[in-house]
């Protein structure tokens, strides 16, 4: 018992010294301060640093690390089922409610522009990948100009549907109620709404379309009333 007390005053006192939180909001807006939730695989390697996450929520596994200065914020209804999130270093990760993750990876190592922002009622398939910057530089040999430096981020839209191993990268928006096709590359925006994209590079294929939640069997007429 004494160990386990002296362990968990060392937790406290570092969480204390770098100023990093972990927060679960309870459905009456209460915010508390968990020293653990199960599932969640949390590590702070930096100060100033907050995961907040609003109930209800389901955690299979979730694993994340935190730099300094970063923001996670995971909306209420949200179900992280093999979600990863590499090292968040002066960024931030938004994620809106009723998320739906099944084997993701979000990689927020780069600190130029190290912005992520999906919205809210979105499923995100086996293998997605997001990834807002390419990690290593390119530049003109002539003049040593930088190349490829992020400049927006990714802001993904609500009632997004990416489907499995569909990959996005940096400087991407994608518009609400949008479906992207299973093994899709989004390496530009998607600006319009209600639209089926696919391919490598995704390229709207179909308009006028939207998605639900429920299996194809559920409407037995084979319409959506």
């Amino acid at each position: 018992m004494k160990n386990l007390l002296a362990k968990l005053y060392a937790l406290v006192l570092f969480y204390y010294h770098h100023r990093n939180t972990l927060v679960v909001v309870k459905e009456n807006g209460k915010e508390t301060y968990p020293l653990k939730i199960k599932g969640l695989h949390l590590k702070f390697a930096g100060k100033n640093s907050c995961l907040k996450i609003y109930e209800p929520f389901k955690i299979d596994w979730f694993k994340i690390t935190l730099g300094d200065d970063a923001e996670v914020v995971i909306g209420k209804g949200s179900t992280l089922h093999r979600l990863s999130v590499s090292k968040v270093n002066q960024g931030k990760l938004l994620i809106g409610e009723n998320f739906y993750s099944h084997g993701s990876r979000i990689f927020l190592h780069d600190e130029a522009h190290n912005f992520v922002k999906i919205g809210k009622d979105c499923i995100f398939s086996f293998d997605v990948f997001i990834w807002p910057s390419d990690g290593h530089t390119l530049y003109d040999v002539e003049t040593g100009k930088v190349l490829n430096r992020p400049q927006t981020g990714i802001s993904i839209g609500n009632h997004v549907w990416l489907g499995r191993g569909v990959s996005v990268l940096k400087n991407v928006e994608i518009a609400d109620d949008v479906m992207v096709g299973a093994c899709s590359l989004v390496n530009r925006s998607l600006l319009e709404k209600n639209v089926i994209a696919v391919g490598s590079p995704a390229k709207v294929v179909r308009r006028g379309v939207s998605w639900k939640w429920e299996n194809t069997d559920y409407f037995e007429d084979g319409f959506v009333s």
